[in-house]
């Protein structure tokens, strides 16, 4: 079984002080709740302010641990999940933290990649000392975090985090190697090792890796303890020392060392490290509006105080595409990307509304394309498919490697919706692929794309190609035998 491995939230390893009994760690916080496992969170206002109470708790649920305990047995291939012993994990220094956040980055004090830092934690506790690691939050907020509280409570992510912060001993495997690096070896210990003691053949290992005749490697966790690379050491000297003493006792080495100067051992020793941990949970997942009565007016203040912008981008570059505007709804508000640039914009707060409605307007008569978009962070970049393009791609690579100097193509588009569109396409030098933007026009009917194309040598001569009709929006020119010349 591996040494440590997780299982519905919650990290599991062994503890070897004692058979079939093994630690877990719940990798998300929760708060306490009632026999009902409603969650037990208060929220007031009080004029300009609020009150908030809440008391934090680190634990696994009953049914989780059962599951643990069947999973257990089955990697263990014992059939009896009721012998087998559960114990939070060890944890030491614990205290839990609450965030209150923006709504724009997730609540936990780390740092954006922009640069912008996130919530610190507006209150720290001490913990009861025992699972489930009580913590109680009493404290007044400003009426700006009590919106961003109601938020959380309202399901938006990224208003208020609970954050517990520990250290617990995990076991980690470390593993030590002693190689011969050299034939004269085995040779060399015979002569070095004396009367052929214990204590002997050691220093005599010892002196003949400091001489570059053997090598110890050791595989460490990040940032060992010292007593580890110590222990690691002297248990790869001793395993040697084990493996050794009888291969030179019995004679075995010839003066250029043989078959058996190779030589290779390994010791794997399982050691507990001190590490942080932390387990954090974002109040939205843990707390509902069914589960808190807002004060008045709050839940509505919310949606102008606390609920932020949606940002609309293009994750493509718009230059040559027919695009003429892109609306973008969510809920009852809107906003427009607008030609030549279609630079960001910014939705008012709606995100209770996980999906926006994205209407495209195109410049070459193609009808209005309407389609419905998943929209559930604060954030939407489009690619080219969430406004109705679809992108025809010319790959002439292979000429390039056939002795051709240019080449020129003639596409020519039949939308379902009305006139030819035609477009010629230059490609050589450095640029061998090129691409033409097509409104993708769903539910209109099908589409014809024909090209044809032409390719010039490098001694000037033009060799011609008949039109085709394209089955893909990639093309891909080449020549059928190599060269430019069967297609004259």
């Amino acid at each position: 079984m591996a040494i440590s491995f997780e299982y519905r939230g919650l990290l599991c390893y062994e503890n070897r002080s004692a058979p079939r009994s093994y630690y877990f760690l719940p990798l998300a916080a929760d708060v306490q709740r009632d026999d009902a496992n409603r969650p037990m969170v208060t929220v007031v206002a009080a004029g300009a302010t609020g009150f908030l109470m809440l008391t934090a708790a680190w634990r696994a649920s009953e049914d989780i641990l059962a599951g643990l305990r069947d999973e257990l047995a089955r990697r263990t291939g014992d059939g009896e999940p009721a012998t087998i012993r559960l114990a939070f994990a060890p944890v030491r220094t614990v205290t839990c933290d609450l965030f209150i956040g923006d709504g724009r980055t997730e609540a936990g004090g780390r740092t954006e990649a922009g640069g912008r830092a996130e919530a610190a934690a507006v209150a720290s506790r001490t913990t009861s000392g025992a699972p489930p690691y009580s913590a109680l939050f009493s404290l007044t907020v400003t009426a700006e975090q009590l919106a961003d509280v109601a938020a959380a409570v309202l399901g938006r992510r990224g208003f208020a985090a609970l954050a517990y912060r520990a250290t617990v001993p995990l076991p980690f495997v470390a593993t030590g190697r002693l190689e011969s690096a050299s034939e004269r070896f085995l040779p060399w210990l015979r002569s070095c090792a004396g009367s052929g003691s214990v204590a002997g053949l050691r220093a005599a290992i010892e002196l003949a890796v400091t001489e570059g005749l053997a090598t110890v490697q050791l595989s460490l966790p990040g940032d060992p303890p010292a007593d580890l690379v110590g222990t690691l050491y002297d248990a790869v000297l001793g395993r040697a020392v084990e493996v050794l003493a009888p291969l030179l006792a019995g004679g075995a080495v010839g003066p250029a060392g043989g078959a058996n100067a190779e030589i290779a051992v390994q010791v794997e020793l399982t050691w507990d490290v001190e590490r942080p941990v932390s387990a954090r949970v974002d109040m939205s997942e843990v707390v509902g509006p069914d589960d808190v009565v807002l004060p008045p007016g709050v839940a509505a203040a919310v949606e102008a105080a606390a609920d932020p912008p949606l940002r609309v981008s293009l994750g493509f570059d718009p230059d040559d595409a027919p695009l003429a505007w892109i609306r973008v709804q969510r809920g009852d508000a809107e906003a427009v990307l607008e030609a030549p640039k279609f630079e960001a914009v910014e939705v008012p707060g709606r995100s209770a509304v996980r999906t926006v409605r994205v209407t495209t307007g195109y410049t070459d008569g193609a009808p209005v394309h309407r389609q419905d978009v998943p929209a559930p962070g604060v954030e939407l970049v489009f690619l080219p498919a969430d406004v109705g393009l679809t992108v025809v791609t010319v790959d002439a690579r292979a000429l390039a490697t056939s002795g051709v100097r240019s080449a020129q193509v003639w596409l020519t588009h039949q939308p379902p919706y009305g006139r030819q569109v035609r477009r010629v396409l230059a490609l050589g030098r450095d640029e061998w692929v090129a691409h033409w933007w097509l409104p993708a026009a769903a539910g209109s009917g099908p589409s014809y794309l024909e090209y044809r194309w032409t390719a010039t040598r490098a001694d000037g001569r033009v060799a011609e190609y008949p039109p085709t009709r394209a089955d893909t929006p990639v093309i891909v020119l080449s020549f059928s035998e190599g060269s430019p010349d069967a297609s004259d």
